[in-house]
């Protein structure tokens, strides 16, 4: 009498157990199967497909399937990236080109589009140029090189002072006489020899180019009689740039570029604002100097 198996339960104690040979008594029904069991051919109109497997079948099939899983997660955990197998590796996304930089030389007076701008003709036959980010609220007004906030209590310069007046009270501003020399420590120099001013100066890296950094205090409120005070000649009294008072908050970056002397200057007044302050701090950060093989010269004397 044949005992009825149930094939789940063999093929549980299979997958437990792991034996290596099959029972006595399943090798005999395997056997006497084999023998016995009739071959029939299916008609050729007829849907093809796989005979009905008996229990043994089944077992066979299953522990099969398992191997083929378990290699199957023993290739996808151990898969060399780029391989190509199973698909392209997914390509990178294009780099974004960068928007052209903005002409602050050719831009008009007034309000600047937030965006980056671009100093090319600062200095004569320099070889480089300027690049910064101005944000919302700044402008362009009538003393070149220069960007201001809205009320005017923050600026941004940029120049190559060659010269600077001896004493920023005097009815009739004289300049230096001969000329400062061309070096950043001359101009800091002379900053220093101005009455009434305190320049405290500190070595500085900018874009690897180096040069000073200059604090640059006004001692005393500028009590000058029938005349506003003036530091650097920028053209006439409306243009030239003034110097400190002591409540203002002024910063030079003097670095020699090449050669040339470029002066950065930042200017806080005591009604600046945290944001105003913040803006003008991200403008000075995002300045880039760019060497050129030649920028070509076509605007006035230079500007701070």
């Amino acid at each position: 009498m044949t005992i009825p198996r149930d094939p789940d339960a063999i093929l549980g104690t299979w997958l437990e157990e792991g034996p290596n040979r099959l029972p006595d008594a399943t090798r005999r029904a395997i056997a006497v199967t084999t023998r016995t069991t009739r071959q029939t051919r299916r008609s050729m109109w007829l849907p093809q497909r796989f005979p009905t497997m008996n229990g043994m079948s089944r077992i066979a099939l299953a522990a099969v399937a398992v191997v083929a899983v378990a290699l199957g997660g023993l290739y996808l955990f151990n898969r060399t990236p780029g391989s190509g197998v199973g698909g392209q590796s997914p390509t990178p996304p294009a780099a974004t080109p960068s928007p052209t930089p903005i002409s602050f030389d050719s831009h008009g007076l007034g309000a600047l589009e937030p965006g980056t701008y671009v100093i090319e003709h600062l200095v004569f036959d320099a070889p480089f140029r300027i690049t910064f980010r101005v944000p919302v609220g700044w402008e362009k007004l009538m003393v070149p090189g220069i960007v201001w906030s809205d009320g005017s209590d923050a600026t941004l310069g940029f120049g190559s002072p060659d010269n600077l007046y001896i004493d920023p009270c005097a009815a009739q501003p004289v300049t230096h006489d001969p000329p400062i020399g061309a070096t950043v420590e001359d101009l800091v120099a002379a900053l220093d020899e101005t009455p009434n001013l305190d320049a405290r100066a500190t070595d500085v890296t900018m874009a690897g180019f180096s040069g000073k950094q200059v604090d640059l205090i006004g001692l005393a409120p500028w009590n000058c009689v029938g005349v506003e005070a003036r530091l650097f000649p920028m053209g006439g009294p409306e243009l030239d740039w003034p110097p400190p008072d002591p409540t203002d908050t002024v910063r030079l970056t003097i670095l020699d570029v090449e050669g040339h002397r470029l002066m950065i200057s930042r200017n806080t007044r005591p009604a600046a604002t945290a944001t105003t302050r913040a803006d003008l701090q991200a403008m000075f950060d995002s300045i880039q100097i760019e060497l050129t093989s030649s920028v070509p010269a076509t605007s006035g004397a230079p500007t701070p």
